[in-house]
């Protein structure tokens, strides 16, 4: 048998290339038309909503300088009269090692306390002897800590 005439092989070969530029541009219009994945809200949202739903009055919560602290991210605000500092580490051993710096947070307080779950910690200061016998601060911990059994 005898090669194809050259007519015929142009045609498999433009054939060919017509498939794949197909299925080429089939995929990437799938990409370009999908819609973007939703963002992660901040880490300090779901903190948020769990102390609210623990029935206490949280501020509004507003970004202050990480890096005094060690961390990728911080917000600052009032809950129940007490000063808190939540604050984002790159991993839990980052949040551990920043205790010290959260415990500056609170040294010039009447009282206070730190708490770490996670890459997340929180620091609570008592500034104005609102909470004296340190309920608030403890229901406070405890909102803060119970997501950490549903991590």
């Amino acid at each position: 048998m005898s090669a194809a005439p050259f007519p015929r092989r142009l045609a498999l070969v433009l054939a060919a290339g017509l498939v794949a530029a197909l299925a080429g541009c089939g995929t990437k219009r799938a990409t370009k038309d999908a819609p973007p994945a939703p963002k992660a809200p901040p880490f300090e949202e779901t903190i948020l909503a769990r102390i609210k739903n623990d029935g206490l009055t949280a501020g509004s919560f507003a970004a202050t300088g990480a890096d005094a602290y060690g961390a990728v991210r911080c917000v600052r605000g009032p809950v129940e009269k007490l000063d808190v500092l939540l604050c984002q580490y790159p991993d839990e051993a980052a949040a551990k090692a920043a205790e010290q710096r959260l415990l500056g947070f609170v040294a010039s307080a009447v009282s206070g306390a730190t708490r770490r779950s996670g890459a997340v910690a929180m620091a609570v200061a008592d500034r104005d002897k609102a909470d004296l016998p340190g309920k608030q601060i403890a229901r406070l911990a405890r909102a803060f800590a119970s997501g950490a059994a549903s991590r």
